[in-house]
């Protein structure tokens, strides 16, 4: 998906959102293209994926009958939580200071991926709070429950995608619920990888 299409479509659904309610609608289809980009991710793991590599990315064969998924919801100073297919954003208080919109979209790639953002409004103009980063951290919490390969969920990371520039990030996994959480300062792509 084109970055910039994107900030832009997110600026104009806050104001859309900010305009209307601020109530949590739950999962939507989005009205966005399908990423273009969606099947480079595996490229985007400069170094971490490869012959010479132990990450692998994880499958979810979910992703690719539903298609691309997006959930919205604004949430405020008090914090909140997002949810979406399994995965979610646990938002505390005080992480941001206005009310501000944050999207989770699923991304259709057969791998477990989600873009990030979350963007306010702000004397007549939008601030992509996402990018800036958080007061404190947001937790990312990713479901591999649609995977029935992982033999080892403790080898489950989750790995931040930025460009051309990926990061592991450290990670607690849940194997009774079946999830990887990691705490994050700011927003971007995520995916599920194991090594």
């Amino acid at each position: 998906m084109n970055r910039r299409w994107f900030k832009w479509s997110a600026k104009l659904a806050i104001v859309v959102a900010l305009a209307t309610t601020s109530c949590d609608r739950g999962p939507v289809a989005p009205e966005i293209p399908a990423d273009p980009q969606a099947g480079l991710i595996g490229n985007l793991l400069n170094g971490l994926t490869g012959s010479s590599s132990p990450f692998q990315l994880v499958t979810d064969p979910l992703s690719l009958t539903l298609g691309n998924l997006a959930a919205t919801k604004i949430i405020g100073p008090a914090g909140g939580s997002i949810s979406l297919n399994g995965h979610s954003i646990v938002v505390p208080a005080g992480a941001v200071s206005l009310p501000t919109l944050f999207t989770m979209t699923a991304i259709t790639d057969g791998h477990i991926t989600v873009d990030l953002s979350a963007v306010a409004w702000l004397l007549g103009r939008l601030i992509d709070v996402g990018e800036r980063g958080f007061s404190k951290q947001v937790t990312l919490t990713l479901s591999y429950a649609n995977n029935t390969s992982i033999t080892d969920p403790s080898r489950l990371v989750i790995v931040h995608l930025n460009g051309s520039r990926s990061e592991v990030l450290p990670t607690t996994v849940d194997t009774v619920n079946k999830t990887a959480s990691a705490k994050l300062n700011h927003f971007s792509k995520y995916c599920l990888a194991t090594n």
